[in-house]
């Protein structure tokens, strides 16, 4: 026989030919929910399949996601501190846990959790970089740049071909006025011919910052990055006057 619970039929005797339901199946049903963009549907299924098994770590997890994206960290950070107790060694968990943390301003916690993933599983870029942007808000700029970097190396695409590991650091040292750390970071990489650096780098000297103001340097590498096709220089060598 059949019965319908929270939307979905449920198979509660069997039969020759019919799977008995299982928690692991309407974890999958959940999962199908979120990619087709159904979270309530989603978050109904995640609670029947932890109705049936309670100790799935995955499970605990999958919710804690699908609540964090819906608003409620409280509820997120509750199933993520579940899954890992079930599973302490899971260390997708403890990335997503840091993220919740560090949205609800636990900065710490956070930090904590990252460094833990990254413990387990060391070629997380996702770990890498959550840590670069918990280090850089708690003012460490060199370690988060080593973090973005290590990130960047696992996993080129983390950044747009116009995006450079630091270039968040470099931000963040410009706007405190830092100049030095951001033309650090920057040179060499507007050196080794990449496109948004060679723009920072010709804001830098445009402004004077870090270096002797030089509208002509900054045109030259505003030149370089406009001639790969950004569009900031293009309009930066406009507002110079230059063609």
């Amino acid at each position: 026989m059949t019965a319908v619970f929270a939307g979905f039929t449920l198979q509660v005797g069997g039969c020759a030919g019919t799977p008995l339901i299982s928690a692991e199946y309407y974890n999958d049903q959940g999962n199908r929910k979120v990619m087709s963009g159904n979270l309530d549907a989603a978050v109904a299924a995640y609670r029947l399949s932890l109705t049936l098994n309670p100790d799935l770590a995955e499970t605990h997890y999958n919710l804690g996601f699908v609540l964090k994206v819906k608003g409620d960290l409280d509820g997120a950070i509750a199933e993520y501190r579940t899954a890992l107790r079930l599973d302490p060694n899971f260390a997708a968990a403890h990335n997503r846990l840091g993220l919740a943390l560090q949205a609800k301003g636990d900065l710490a916690g956070a930090l904590a959790e990252y460094r833990t993933a990254l413990a387990l599983n060391p070629n997380d870029a996702n770990a890498h970089y959550n840590l670069g942007l918990a280090l850089k808000a708690q003012g460490d700029l060199d370690g988060a740049l080593a973090e973005y970097r290590t990130a960047v190396r696992l996993n080129p695409d983390l950044g747009d071909a116009h995006y450079y590991p630091g270039r968040e650091v470099a931000t963040l040292a410009y706007r405190n006025g830092d100049y030095a750390t951001a033309l650090r970071i920057t040179q060499p990489l507007a050196e080794q011919g990449n496109p948004s650096a060679q723009y920072d780098l010709g804001v830098l000297y445009e402004k004077g910052r870090g270096v002797a103001k030089d509208e002509v340097e900054a045109a030259t590498w505003y030149r370089k990055a406009a001639d790969q096709g950004y569009e900031q220089a293009q309009r930066a060598l406009r507002r110079l006057g230059v063609r």
